[in-house]
């Protein structure tokens, strides 16, 4: 996708997801944003996080229910369910770092990059999609 301008806030973050039609998604960064119901010591969403949940949301496609939440360090947490018990969790800790855990539907979990440390936002996508199971490739016109 292209975008008029690169998000250099948070809110920049929100309003494209918004006209990507998901508003759901952007009032929950924008509430992570906030300092909210914040717990001592957590930090509100970090911008690098919310560029890299955008950068990996623009990429692909999924079937599943996307749900988020927001770390104590300020890293999204996105997580995709499926209703064959197939589950995928990605910790967005910057632009390009993220910690990853998928469940198959036979309840296994994947042998993926990012499941014991962070690892590059880009392969962790690339090995997401190849897997056929969670995501595809999101149609660029």
């Amino acid at each position: 996708m292209q975008y008029q301008q690169l998000p250099r806030t948070v809110a920049d973050v929100c309003d494209v997801l918004r006209w990507q039609g998901r508003a759901d998604l952007a009032e929950r960064i924008k509430y992570f944003a906030s300092d909210e119901d914040l717990d001592a010591g957590d930090v509100p969403v970090t911008l690098d996080s919310a560029l890299g949940f955008l950068a990996f949301f623009d990429a692909v496609e999924s079937a599943g229910q996307t749900q988020l939440a927001c770390s104590p360090e300020g890293w999204i947490c996105a997580v995709w369910t499926f209703p064959d018990c197939r589950r995928v969790s990605l910790w967005f800790v910057d632009q390009d770092k993220v910690l990853c855990a998928a469940r198959q539907s036979d309840g296994r979990f994947a042998d993926l990059p990012g499941d014991s440390e962070a690892a590059s936002r880009l392969i962790v996508t690339e090995k997401l999609v190849e897997s056929g199971e969670w995501f595809t490739w999101r149609n660029r016109v």
